[in-house]
């Protein structure tokens, strides 16, 4: 099952949590794999796919496949990154505003 935290995942195992460009620029490597990792995750349908916004899962969808990135912006590490950056923080909200909406169904 995919949910957040799956997505949330990937970005822990690559290091890229936090400011992604914090430390100047991004590992191409690590940036470019966390994409076709998290590219493969919407392949599968579940409720957090449907919630990502349309230009994100557009990138991750017509950009990427299972071997690399195959075109557009995401050839660049450093547009890369910025999207990964995106991603991470919808992410993080998508699962603040979850949180908040199981603990007001708790009585």
């Amino acid at each position: 099952m995919v949910n957040v935290d799956s997505y949330l995942r990937i970005y822990r195992w690559r290091g890229l949590t936090g400011q992604i460009l914090l430390d100047g620029e991004p590992a191409p490597h690590e940036t470019a794999v966390a994409l076709i990792q998290l590219a493969a995750l919407t392949r599968i349908p579940s409720h957090i796919n449907e919630a990502i916004p349309r230009p994100l899962y557009r990138v991750l969808t017509e950009q990427v496949n299972d071997r690399g990135v195959t075109s557009g912006d995401m050839n660049d590490p450093v547009a890369r990154s910025l999207f990964l950056s995106d991603l991470y923080d919808f992410l993080r909200l998508f699962k603040h505003i979850e949180a908040s909406k199981i603990s007001r169904e708790r009585p």
